[in-house]
């Protein structure tokens, strides 16, 4: 995280005027946020709720100050890369990949734009899903694993 420190003192970049600043919906309301799309319309386009509603809480916890918003990235990069040497096993040999993907793009881009917040959170979803929702069936070729669901037809 101390490699994005210059972030806090950084404002909203690129894509983030029109999808924060310029965001019609974050002056209504959650629903509103949750109903539109990443960009504020009211169309099915890049519709991301989880990475909405964190930027909704931003922009209400942070009042709208970028900051706050590059503060969180930051601490969402950290934990995606700590989840990391977890699923490498977490020994010593598992804190050098955790710390080239802490520094390294595309991770380093998604801290910097606040928009790339979607980018921070899918890695991190994806590993807890695997781990959440998946279990390792002995009946499937090398320990495969499938949805718990599937288990239960």
């Amino acid at each position: 995280m101390a490699a994005f420190a210059s972030t806090l003192s950084a404002g909203f970049v690129a894509d983030d005027h029109r999808a924060i600043e310029g965001n019609p919906a974050f002056e209504r309301g959650l629903g509103a946020v949750l109903r539109n799309d990443y960009w504020g319309a009211d169309k099915a386009g890049t519709w991301r709720p989880l990475p909405q509603a964190s930027l909704f809480a931003d922009a209400r916890l942070w009042s709208m100050r970028p900051g706050g918003f590059h503060l969180t990235n930051a601490v969402l990069h950290g934990a995606v890369c700590a989840i990391l040497v977890l699923a490498l096993g977490g020994g010593p040999a598992a804190f050098g990949p955790g710390l080239l993907a802490a520094v390294l793009a595309p991770g380093a881009e998604g801290v910097q734009a606040i928009v790339g917040r979607a980018d921070l959170l899918l890695p991190g979803r994806g590993h807890l899903h695997d781990r959440g929702l998946r279990c390792r069936d002995r009946s499937l070729p090398f320990g495969r694993r499938k949805p718990v669901a599937g288990r239960l037809r």
